[in-house]
């Protein structure tokens, strides 16, 4: 993706802030998409994510934000954002869904288009339903480009898990599901920065 900063958007602004914010800001001063991974179901870091989209979005850093939810419930995402209702019919996955993570989605209502603000908040994942068509990953890639291609000023913060921000590691997981032989993740073509928050991924040098 291409760089440079937004117009009317002053990092310097949000110095102030928490280093975690920061850094934030910095990178979408400097890039169309950056990926923040988590560690999914811990309410400080889902805390976290809802002050820092708060103030990038006010100081204009933050055009698009995208979530890890099935990109069919985007509809139902929609309307909960117009409206204060309906956040319990939003269909989010088990390994994802906490009370924290739909505090998450009330603090971002006021700050997004449907709701009055200027962020367009974009359910990414593939619809879990459709487990044949393409990759996860694939298709939040396909989802993101689809949103920010054409549109110069736009800048996205994407909130997924930490496994879904690796790009180009070698990774495997701990304990009796390791895998025989390291293995790779790419993150098909789309460009950006990657912070990972709390993450306990284990990255192991190729065999």
């Amino acid at each position: 993706m291409g760089q440079g900063a937004p117009p009317g958007a002053e990092p310097a602004a949000l110095l102030a802030a928490e280093p975690g914010v920061e850094f934030l800001a910095s990178a979408l001063a400097d890039h169309h998409v950056v990926l923040l991974g988590n560690t999914h179901r811990r309410p400080e870091l889902l805390a976290f994510e809802a002050h820092a989209v708060e103030a990038l979005a006010g100081s204009g850093l933050v055009t698009h934000l995208g979530l890890e939810i099935a990109s069919d419930q985007q509809e139902a995402l929609d309307r909960f954002l117009a409206t204060g209702k309906g956040l319990d019919r939003i269909e989010v996955a088990p390994a994802i869904d906490h009370p924290a993570f739909r505090d998450l989605l009330e603090a971002i209502r006021p700050l997004s288009r449907p709701g009055g603000g200027t962020v367009e908040v974009v359910a990414l994942d593939r619809p879990w339903r459709s487990v044949r068509e393409g990759t996860r990953d694939g298709h939040m890639a396909t989802r993101i480009a689809g949103e920010i291609e054409g549109r110069p000023g736009a800048r996205m913060l994407v909130l997924v898990g930490n496994n879904h921000t690796l790009r180009d590691f070698p990774w495997r997981w701990g304990g009796s599901r390791t895998p025989p032989r390291p293995w790779r993740r790419s993150r098909h073509g789309c460009e950006g920065s990657s912070w990972h928050v709390g993450g306990r991924t284990r990255l192991a040098s190729p065999s």
